[in-house]
């Protein structure tokens, strides 16, 4: 329903106190940023993964390298040849899966919108990655509203309300 790929069948949305009354307008939509549990990875450079851009002059370079930082991906990077314009390959195949999640994270951060949807953002990596991730969602909470869909506990220590669900039923409010 957040995504805009289903329409609620009963109840009402609120966003900011104000309902939506079903209707999300194309302002919500374009302001939600959504990272999937398997990520769409382009056979393309590094940095038209994580910009969308092939046209240079649109790219913001700063902030770009800051979505890089954030999500600990800059070694990987600087130690490839071309760096941001290495090639990855058809579904990242120069990367492992931990770096194309992470690269996939940065280009949710790239883009810098208010409500982030995360699906198993920190599947396939390490612990010290997770670790990493975490605390930069730990740090985003305060200026964006961030859904975590997430079955690593450690994530979702940052996370002000926490819902479990079975047989797609709520058992559990924290």
């Amino acid at each position: 329903i957040l995504l805009g790929l289903l329409e609620p069948q009963k109840g009402s949305i609120f966003i900011n106190g104000y309902e939506t009354n079903k209707n999300l307008s194309s302002k919500y939509y374009g302001n939600v940023a959504y990272l999937p549990q398997e990520p769409v990875t382009l056979d393309e450079s590094i940095e038209t993964n994580i910009t969308l851009e092939h046209d240079r002059s649109i790219i913001d370079e700063k902030k770009m390298y800051r979505s890089i930082n954030k999500v600990n991906l800059a070694s990987t990077i600087d130690n490839l040849s071309n760096g941001v314009k290495s090639l990855i390959g058809e579904d990242g195949i120069r990367l492992s899966g931990g770096q194309n999640k992470r690269l996939a994270l940065a280009r949710t951060l790239y883009h810098e919108k208010d409500f982030l949807i995360l699906d198993e953002a920190t599947s396939s990596l390490d612990k010290d990655n997770e670790n990493f991730i975490a605390e930069q969602i730990k740090i985003l909470k305060g200026n964006h509203t961030i859904i975590i869909i997430s079955h690593q506990l450690n994530l979702l220590k940052y996370c002000n309300k926490i819902y479990k669900i079975d047989n797609k039923k709520i058992i559990e409010k924290n």
